[in-house]
């Protein structure tokens, strides 16, 4: 699944763009891992999975991601 973060929005929002293909918006900011972590949270509850079922293959320092979900 690919995903394209914007961080530092006003809210945490998942929106999906085409097929496996989403936008998130989160609050946090692109430091210290803080809007990976917010991001693996987001889709958590936007799925309702589990944290540990979300694994960030590609792109833990770019806006754009490649996600894996363990279902």
């Amino acid at each position: 699944m690919r995903i394209t973060v914007i961080p530092n929005s006003k809210k945490n929002v998942v929106t999906p763009i085409g097929e496996d293909q989403y936008e998130v918006r989160l609050k946090a900011k692109p430091e210290h891992n803080q809007a990976n972590e917010l991001l693996i949270k987001a889709l958590a509850e936007y799925f309702s999975i589990s944290t540990t079922s979300i694994h960030i293959l590609t792109g833990h320092h770019s806006p754009h991601k490649h996600i894996e979900i363990d279902r």
